[in-house]
């Protein structure tokens, strides 16, 4: 069955592509399911990363993002 895609869900796609584009590294399938997106923004010496990923990681499917605590 086809489901729609979440706010969250959109989110941790930028978060991840802001990741790719600060440090240059790709993150592979297997890191995404070995680690959690904020111990993922600490590995790669990211701090500034880590309340938005724990932010986004507290979302529910249907929760609306706080855009004011999205920020860094």
């Amino acid at each position: 069955m086809f489901q729609t895609q979440s706010r969250r869900d959109d989110i941790i796609s930028l978060l991840y592509t802001l990741i790719m584009l600060k440090t240059g590294y790709k993150l592979t399938d297997d890191d995404k399911l070995q680690y959690s997106l904020s111990e993922q923004c600490f590995v790669l010496e990211l701090p500034e990363l880590v309340p938005v990923a724990e932010e986004i990681q507290s979302l529910d499917y249907d929760t609306k993002p706080d855009y004011g605590k999205l920020r860094f």
